[in-house]
């Protein structure tokens, strides 16, 4: 089963592309407000309405990122423990619009 998810997933630097048929898009840049809006207000226009948003902050609220897009209820914060490979352990931070169905 593991081999058959990892091998599931997709990188790419082409936002449009990426973000076309995504299921799930966790955003791991830059510790700004600003660049991590731009980039959810960007993907929101291009990804599917089912698609589930995510961040990699450590730092930043979360439902001041998730508030630019019009998917607060698919979206979350995303985190992994270190190292990432032996540690089967993710974090996930749900904010007052976050569904059940995304946090689960």
């Amino acid at each position: 089963v593991i081999e058959s998810t990892l091998s599931n997933i997709q990188t790419t630097t082409d936002v449009s592309k990426g973000a076309k048929d995504a299921d799930l898009i966790i955003e791991a840049i830059v510790e700004n407000i600003q660049t991590k809006q731009d980039l959810f207000r960007n993907l929101d226009n291009i990804a599917s309405q089912s698609t589930i948003f995510a961040s990699n902050t450590s730092s930043l609220p979360i439902i001041e990122i998730a508030n630019v897009t019009k998917r607060g209820d698919r979206f979350a914060g995303l985190h992994f423990f270190n190292p990432v490979p032996r540690m089967k352990l993710v974090e996930v931070i749900k904010t007052e619009n976050t569904s059940d169905e995304t946090y689960e």
